[in-house]
């Protein structure tokens, strides 16, 4: 006789289909002699490489990401004032054998390892997820600096020295 998994199978014929986890999967085989008590056990370890390329979480280190951080949402924006000359993204994978890029320079899992300047306008970060099994999935995130736009206040000054060297170049005095 002889079990797999403790369910019996004909000697020579199949045993029913086994479903396997990502990771490692024992499979054990016991085979019972003709005299009914002579038994031995066969252990097998069978391995299905993971192929979750998914975030557990996204994050940044200035702004807000929109929408909300959803594992299946690959697409964010943030919008930052000008003030904001770099920002870092921390990204977290949901199984620890994938690895992840930030901008395709690899990075630690739960980590802010890369600092990203940005220009003003838009910056398009990407994070790269690789499964195991190198299943991948891309969320992008679109930065959004503000330009430097000067207050009603500072434009007033600049417009008063723009007129006062006008003013100074017209009377044939160097400013």
């Amino acid at each position: 006789m002889v079990k797999v998994n403790n369910d019996i199978v004909e000697s020579g014929e199949d045993s029913d289909w086994i479903n396997l986890n990502p990771g490692d999967n024992t499979i054990t085989i016991q085979v019972t002699a003709e005299d009914g008590t002579t038994t031995k056990t066969y252990t097998i370890t069978v391995r299905r490489q993971s192929n979750n390329a998914y975030l557990s979480g996204l994050a940044v280190s200035e702004g807000t990401l929109s929408p909300s951080f959803d594992k299946n949402e690959t697409r964010y924006t943030v919008n930052v004032p000008n003030e904001i000359t770099s920002l870092r993204v921390t990204p977290t994978v949901e199984d620890s054998l994938a690895s992840v890029e930030v901008n395709g320079q690899s990075v630690t899992s739960s980590n802010p390892d890369v600092e990203i300047n940005l220009n003003a306008g838009n910056n398009t970060i990407s994070v790269t997820v690789t499964a195991e099994d190198g299943t991948t999935k891309v969320y992008t995130i679109t930065v959004r600096r503000s330009f430097n736009v000067r207050s009603a206040e500072e434009q007033q000054r600049q417009s008063e020295r723009i007129g006062v060297v006008r003013r100074c170049a017209g009377a044939g005095v160097s400013t």
